[in-house]
């Protein structure tokens, strides 16, 4: 199981980075999976995946351990 949010973010952007790049494919073959499966299927499909195959969780994390803690006001976070 992922803990890291850095990891995870990079995991979800990989996994995006992945499905639009295949999806813009001039590749018979993903030209032929796409026309049958959405792009933006995949995009939600995927991360939900990995949440059920236990790679990361859904649950949220305090913003105090998050960096955006130190950069915006206490009322704007969690």
């Amino acid at each position: 199981m992922l803990t890291d949010d850095a990891t995870i973010l990079g995991l979800l952007a990989a996994t995006l980075g992945f499905v639009f790049y295949t999806s813009g494919s001039d590749s018979p073959a993903w030209q032929r999976f796409y026309r049958y499966v959405p792009a933006l299927l995949l995009c939600y499909f995927l991360p939900a995946l990995y949440n059920t195959l236990g790679l990361q969780t859904g649950r949220i994390r305090s913003c105090i351990s998050s960096p955006a803690a130190t950069c915006c006001p206490r009322r704007w976070c969690c």
